[in-house]
């Protein structure tokens, strides 16, 4: 993308972007890529993806599945939870893209997703009132979504290891995938190896481990037996403590 000027004789008629993808597709992006402090940059990739968006939305109203499903249900809680702070603090273009993920994620998801839709829809509102107000038609439900209540988020049915888990299973089987396709294999069997508890131990240890004085932490947390390894490991979440994962499984669960 670039940054839109007369000058540079790279603006772009809303008319036509109205036409082609609609007022709602056009709102939607712009809420996405604007941002008080920055310069708008215009993407056609951009819009293309808010109308592939929206598609994916009407797409998955129509799925008749039934079947509960607990992790769906976390990660909308989750994402009402989520979209709810964004909203409040102005970050529309976070909320957004979390929206998005939460939709991309159901496009693939097995269980039912009335409930996710309804609620995306409701969220999605301000955004793109009209796409909106036809979702909520088509769900079937009472009054205008202009009218209805904004959704609310049960903390108790969010459950970050359920969904750390489901990501875990699913990387899982992608790299075996692309492992496979790599060597150009058909293997009769997959042997999946995990971590032992030691590390998981030290995992959650670190978690909780004031990080600034190094020395201390490597005399109190080294694993007797796995001094080497487990020093390796202290020091290397110490440089960057990005690595130490939000949600951390036991050997069991894993």
């Amino acid at each position: 993308g670039s940054v839109m000027s007369k000058s540079k004789g790279n603006t772009v008629d809303p008319g036509e972007i109205i036409e082609k993808y609609g007022v709602d597709t056009l709102r939607l992006y712009l809420m996405s890529v604007s941002s008080p402090d920055k310069d708008m940059e215009w993407s056609h990739e951009g819009i293309e993806g808010s109308y592939r968006f929206l598609h994916k939305l009407f797409a998955l109203a129509e799925d008749k599945n039934k079947i509960k499903s607990k992790t769906i249900e976390s990660r909308m809680y989750r994402t009402i939870k989520e979209v709810s702070q964004d909203i409040e603090a102005f970050r529309y273009s976070s909320a957004i893209s979390k929206l998005n993920i939460l939709v991309n994620y159901l496009s693939d998801a097995d269980g039912s997703k009335k409930d996710a839709i309804k609620n995306i829809s409701l969220m999605i509102a301000p955004f793109a009132p009209h796409a909106a107000e036809e979702l909520w038609m088509r769900l079937k439900q009472k009054g205008l979504i202009a009218r209805a209540k904004w959704p609310r988020y049960e903390s108790k049915k969010i459950d970050e290891k359920l969904e750390m888990a489901e990501d875990i299973i699913e990387g899982l089987i992608e790299d075996v995938r692309t492992i496979i396709k790599l060597l150009n294999v058909k293997p009769k069997m997959i042997s999946v190896f995990i971590a032992e508890d030691w590390k998981h131990q030290l995992f959650k240890n670190l978690k909780k481990a004031e990080l600034r004085d190094i020395g201390m932490v490597i005399k109190k947390l080294r694993v007797k037996g796995r001094e080497g390894d487990s020093i390796k490991i202290i020091n290397s979440i110490a440089k960057n403590p990005g690595k130490l994962p939000t949600v951390i499984l036991d050997e069991k669960y894993e």
